[in-house]
């Protein structure tokens, strides 16, 4: 469907215009100085006060030709803040207990986009940057939402911030404090045993996150004596931005490597039948450890890096670039929120040093 109702495409491609002067204009004003600058001014002026018309005119337009989700998009890229606007997607997904679907696409134009009815009694909005190479994730996620949160057209306003690292070390440390000891039955015919994880650690590689666990394994059979035997065991996991809303991952993991499990040498070879079941166990660990790790410390260094002890209350994060080299994890984040929780914030004083 067309991002506006057909009959308001004129409008929004007037708007469209009238954003392109005003780009020019800002272009001009770099160079000048003077009684030149002070005449670009006044055009920029007047050509603002038409922009703020034509978007009311637009907004107006799209509400009288109900649309069932009408969405204004405020992009403010503190990395490129006087480029030209990025070519933009928004997305409107079904969230349910089984999964999350793609429903409905809608071209970002002058701002704004659409939805036809009916909207899922669950859903979540997306929006991503098209036609860059370089930007792999999207530059919204919203949480997951309701019919009942449309009342009008929604305002989403998004920071798209620079890139921040996680160093290898730090990812290592945060991990290994943070790491709760696990535990699972395994048992075979024959055989059962309980394995422990005792410890966790990260190392970064080219284009992946290496875990590795040391534990024990406490085996028990009818056909050898009870004993309690060592193990070590790793996996590779990629990481890419997470593409669809209303979840509490950022990132998806994804295992590349099977699990590789070192026995203590004194382990009989009897314990090669609950071997599978180890490895699920571990595997499933190490995701859900990285997982958690990811879920507090990519949001705690966005916030990190605005001055911040966190962000602010319904703001939600997403990833559109990633880069994970043995040295660190280089991401550039993208943070909004729906309404105006982000253009009237009002940060807390900086302490002292």
């Amino acid at each position: 469907m067309p991002p506006v109702p057909q009959e308001c495409q004129t409008i929004a491609d007037e708007l469209t215009a009238l954003q392109t002067i005003e780009q020019n204009l800002r272009n001009q004003l770099a160079g000048q100085t003077g009684a030149t600058a002070w005449a670009t001014l006044a055009q920029l002026g007047q050509t603002r006060q038409q922009i703020t018309q034509k978007t009311a005119d637009l907004q107006a337009c799209i509400q009288a030709h109900s649309a069932a989700l009408q969405a204004n998009l405020v992009i403010i890229d503190l990395t490129n803040p006087a480029g030209p606007a990025a070519a933009r997607t928004a997305h409107l997904w079904e969230i349910s207990a089984a999964a999350t679907t793609l429903r409905d696409t809608s071209d970002i134009n002058a701002n704004f986009f659409s939805f036809a009815g009916p909207l899922p009694a669950q859903f979540g909005l997306s929006v991503v940057t098209t036609g860059a190479p370089n930007v792999i994730g999207p530059d919204f996620l919203s949480a997951s939402l309701t019919p009942a949160v449309v009342n009008g057209p929604l305002r989403i306003e998004v920071v798209i911030a620079p890139v921040v690292q996680l160093s290898a070390a730090d990812l290592s440390q945060f991990l290994s404090s943070s790491f709760a000891p696990g535990q699972q039955q395994v048992q075979v015919p024959s055989v059962s045993g309980m394995v422990s994880v005792d410890s966790v650690a990260a190392q970064l590689a080219q284009g992946a996150v290496n875990v590795t666990c040391e534990g024990t394994v406490l085996l028990a059979s009818p056909l050898v004596p009870k004993g309690r035997f060592s193990f070590s065991a790793s996996v590779s996991f990629a990481v890419t931005p997470t593409a669809s809303p209303g979840g509490a991952d950022i990132l998806d993991l994804t295992s590349v490597t099977d699990p590789k499990l070192q026995l203590s040498s004194n382990a009989p070879a009897l314990i090669s039948l609950v071997l599978p079941t180890m490895s699920s166990f571990v595997v499933g660990l190490f995701a859900d450890q990285l997982r958690k790790a990811i879920r507090k410390l990519f949001p705690s260094l966005v916030a990190k890096a605005f001055a911040l002890p966190n962000l602010p209350d319904g703001v939600t994060v997403a990833v559109r670039q990633l880069q994970v080299t043995p040295n660190a994890v280089s991401f550039q984040p993208a943070f909004g929120a729906i309404g105006t929780t982000l253009s009237t914030f009002n940060p807390p004083a900086i302490p002292a040093p």
